[in-house]
């Protein structure tokens, strides 16, 4: 073995920038790993019936509990301060496989009045960021859809004059 002063400065240098460098915690990732929609035209009023799972994607890590929406956009990025939030999503704890998914299956929600014309649904999981991510850049997916409003019907039905 070497006595230390035969290890040259340099080497203690580069020794002590390794034992003081920070650990980097491994942090979870949460996407949406599917979303379905029965419908591409949303009429106001009518019955929309979705599917959407939800996947924590980080080997050997865990997330907390959070929440996450579905929500209808005029444009393709889905954005939880702007975008109209249609329903709020109670996200568990989510761990490793094979308890790193959460389902909700065959539910629904009834279109509200929106702008007619091109428009999106989207789901944005974390929508709080209350989960430190590796990637917070895959949170959310988006469906292009149209959406129409209804318009008043006006058709007289019948004329009275007095007088």
């Amino acid at each position: 073995m070497k006595p230390l002063s035969a290890i040259p400065a340099a080497g203690f240098a580069a020794a002590a920038l390794l034992l003081s460098a920070p650990t980097v915690q491994a942090q979870p990732d949460l996407y949406v790993s599917n979303f379905t929609i029965d419908k591409t035209t949303l009429k106001e009023g009518q019955t929309l019936r979705w599917s959407v799972s939800i996947t924590q994607g980080r080997l050997l890590q865990s997330s907390a509990a959070c929440t996450g929406g579905i929500y209808l956009s005029e444009d393709p990025v889905i954005n939880p301060a702007l975008d109209r939030l249609l329903v709020t999503l109670a996200i568990p704890a989510l761990g490793t496989w094979p308890l790193n998914v959460a389902n909700w299956t065959n539910r629904t929600l009834t279109i509200p009045r929106f702008k007619d014309g091109p428009c999106y649904i989207g789901v944005y999981a974390d929508n709080t960021f209350k989960v430190r991510e590796t990637n917070e850049g895959n949170n959310y997916v988006r469906k292009a859809v149209t959406c129409v409003t209804l318009k008043p019907d006006l058709t007289p039905v019948g004329l009275t004059v007095s007088g």
